[in-house]
């Protein structure tokens, strides 16, 4: 087999280790500076009975955490002022976990608060839940709680 000589010469070899180098720098920035997953935030405009879509990254994490994450982000409210919270300002969560495509989410009993411009209560589940379809495509039902108690039982 006869082997080129061009393929070894100075240049070629210059420019490959440019290029290596180059990837390596770029890999390396990307994972030191790797802004996180996006995620969607829908909320209910203001201005309109429409809804409002918000883009946000959050932290690589893995199983419930990652979930628990998303709602807890959810539950601070839009950054526009032209779009309502889903739930009352304030509210937490009091526990998140998923169990065979049926997530279950505990919340505390400060989304029973009326704090300004809301979505009505049967809104707020129904737009909490379209947040998680839309987000965790591997939930399949959302049982949502406060303080362990069904939110209609109040």
């Amino acid at each position: 087999m006869k082997m080129n000589k061009e393929i070894f010469s100075a240049k070629n070899i210059a420019v490959t280790s440019v290029t290596v180098v180059l990837f390596a720098v770029s890999l390396l920035i990307y994972i030191l500076k790797f802004p996180g997953f996006r995620k969607v935030f829908i909320f209910q405009s203001t201005d309109s009975s429409g809804l409002s879509i918000e883009r946000r990254y959050l932290p690589p994490l893995s199983g419930d955490k990652k979930i628990e994450n998303y709602v807890s982000e959810l539950l601070l409210g839009p950054v526009s002022e032209h779009c309502m919270p889903v739930f009352a300002l304030g509210t937490r969560v009091l526990s998140c976990f998923e169990r065979e495509g049926v997530l279950y989410v505990d919340l505390s009993q400060d989304m029973l608060v009326s704090k300004g411009p809301l979505s009505d209560f049967k809104k707020g589940i129904s737009l909490f839940e379209k947040n998680i379809y839309t987000n965790f495509p591997s939930v399949k039902k959302v049982e949502v709680f406060i303080e362990g108690h069904k939110p209609y039982e109040y």
